[in-house]
């Protein structure tokens, strides 16, 4: 999954603008102990392309993931 400029921009300003808890448990498997830290690891990660497709595009899903479940918290 390729994402545009325009994509990341939407997701960072999206996580500037809510409070991210700490802890945040994505699923039944995975528990998030600094989220703050994770997301910016990948926003960051994704934006310098440091990540590989592979790596890239299962942390994606995971942002998506968190933003989607945020908002439902709102």
């Amino acid at each position: 999954m390729a994402i545009t400029p325009a994509d990341l921009e939407s997701m960072e300003k999206f996580f500037a603008s809510v409070n991210l808890p700490v802890s945040f448990k994505l699923n039944a498997a995975i528990t998030i102990n600094d989220l703050p830290a994770y997301v910016n690891k990948i926003v960051v990660g994704i934006k310098n392309q440091q990540f590989s497709e592979a790596i890239a595009a299962p942390r994606l899903d995971d942002l998506v993931e968190i933003r989607k479940l945020l908002a439902k918290q709102s």
